[in-house]
């Protein structure tokens, strides 16, 4: 196990937290995370499994999963609204 000092030096976090703060920063990421799209999550989940896995085509399966999943509606609105953002 690292210290979360030394994780941090190390470049190997995502996010950190002050011990008095983890519980309201555990909530704020599980609370974004619980906003994406569960399609996309299962994908992004499936594409980093293929890295690991010899006999999977990373590189494909990193092509065929947004394409199947760009064509549902959740998607277009979800892109309709970031580029909303944007715009504004």
């Amino acid at each position: 196990m690292v210290e979360g000092t030394e994780a941090a030096r190390l470049g190997i976090t995502q996010w950190t937290a002050e011990a008095g703060e983890l519980d309201a920063r555990v909530a704020e990421i599980a609370g974004r995370i619980s906003g994406l799209s569960r399609q996309a999550l299962a994908a992004s989940k499936d594409c980093i499994a293929a890295w690991s896995d010899p006999r999977a085509d990373g590189f494909a399966r990193e092509i065929e999963k947004p394409a199947q999943i760009m064509p549902t509606r959740e998607a277009r609105e979800r892109v309709e609204r970031f580029f909303a953002r944007k715009a504004s």
